[in-house]
């Protein structure tokens, strides 16, 4: 298995730093509670103090302790449709039925600063959540969250994670590989544990609403927008600064433009900084990297065109190949929509297969956030070389424990 050499460093509140330096990545350790998020940040320099700027409460939580982080490594935003499957393995029985869990996946424009994730973070625990997941990549510059929790709690964390990213991240000085048109970019909610996609369309209403009022134009898409299907594709194309010209450009305004506090519209369109947020209701769905040795960047353009559902591909494969010029590596970044139907190590051996063909390699594969059903087995891992492996990873085996931590809650 290519698994990468790991340095662990017991620091304060009992946080620890995983990997080899090329990313970083943000775990729960399992010998603490869970619902405390624990940086992995290896290779990364001190948090600059003052870099973010957050509430009071959230500060006096981030001040002390010096280095540390969140899970950082990345790949393509979220986008929509995969059959429900793993969240209902995780039922606990009829004890556990009244117990509904949601998850969000939220995608921010910043992939430099540690700090800020863990802001982000810390947000999201203080409203109930548990964080399972964080990663961030300088090239990208992007970082993605995995929360779950009730349903009310992960709405007010999404919400304050929002004024996070308004208050901290500027696009018109932003530069990275990957597509993106606000601050926080992308805002997915999964139906989990006794919700339905309904449940998860109402949420993501709700919270795009919030959003809006906070002067931040939302626009929703895959099963939240109206009608259902709306592609991140569409809505990212010409990123930020085209949305930031859409005006003159005969683009269809938001769905909800950004108001202030009188409810006012003041961007129809985008925030001059913050941009929009993508806010959507999806399945399950797996992002990954496979990263590749020995070729160009334009012939790994053609093979991920080749690949993806529009190329005649994989139903269900959105790709990209990128180049990280800081990290000197080449990966294609792929969402596939529906990794029960669509088998991941189908998709892995094509890769394999072509990149040969043209005289290259493939060097190992990282997933993004969480693992569904499809690779919750070592002998897949190892099939598709994926780096850092583990049932801590797993989505369905996540919710269960996270499903009998509240019951056994008092109250």
């Amino acid at each position: 298995m290519d698994l990468q050499p790991e340095v662990r460093t017991g620091l304060r509140r009992r946080l620890r730093f995983v990997g080899d330096g090329s990313g970083h990545r943000l775990q729960q350790r399992t010998d603490v509670a869970r619902d405390r998020p624990y940086l992995h940040a290896p290779g990364a320099g001190r948090r600059r103090r003052g870099a973010f700027r957050g509430d009071s409460r959230q500060r006096q939580r981030l001040r002390p302790g010096g280095q540390r982080g969140c899970r950082i490594r990345l790949g393509l935003p979220d986008s929509a449709g995969q059959p429900r499957h793993e969240h209902r393995q995780g039922d606990a029985g009829p004890l556990t039925r009244g117990i509904r869990v949601l998850e969000a996946v939220p995608n921010f424009s910043e992939g430099r600063d540690a700090g800020f994730v863990e802001a982000v973070a810390d947000a999201f625990a203080l409203a109930g959540c548990e964080v399972l997941h964080a990663t961030m990549d300088p090239d990208h510059h992007r970082s993605v969250v995995t929360v779950i929790g009730p349903p009310r709690a992960v709405e007010n964390g999404a919400v304050a994670a929002a004024r996070l990213a308004l208050d901290n991240i500027d696009l018109r000085e932003h530069q990275g590989v990957h597509p993106r048109v606000g601050a926080l970019d992308v805002l997915p909610f999964v139906p989990l544990k006794g919700m339905r996609m309904r449940d998860a369309v109402e949420a993501a209403h709700r919270v795009g609403f919030r959003i809006a009022e906070i002067g931040v134009p939302v626009y929703f898409y895959a099963q939240a927008s109206h009608p259902p299907g709306q592609t991140l594709a569409a809505l990212r194309r010409g990123g930020f600064e085209a949305l930031g010209q859409a005006p003159g450009r005969d683009r269809a305004v938001a769905d909800l433009p950004g108001r202030d506090s009188r409810g006012r519209v003041l961007y129809g369109w985008a925030h001059p900084a913050a941009g929009a947020v993508c806010v959507g209701a999806r399945e399950v769905l797996l992002a990954w990297n496979v990263d590749i040795e020995g070729m160009d960047h334009e012939p790994a353009k053609r093979v991920a065109a080749e690949l993806r559902e529009t190329g005649g591909g994989f139903a269900g494969l959105r790709t990209l190949a990128l180049h990280l010029r800081s990290q000197d590596r080449l990966q294609i970044a792929m969402n596939l929509e529906n990794p029960a139907a669509t088998d991941p190590g189908e998709v892995f051996r094509a890769i394999e297969r072509k990149v040969s063909r043209l005289g290259g390699r493939v060097a190992g594969t990282e997933v993004i956030g969480m693992l569904p059903d499809a690779l919750d087995t070592l002998r897949a891992a190892r099939s598709m070389r994926l780096r850092d492996w583990s049932e801590e990873r797993i989505l369905s085996r996540r919710v269960s424990a996270h499903v009998a931590s509240r019951r056994r809650a008092p109250g």
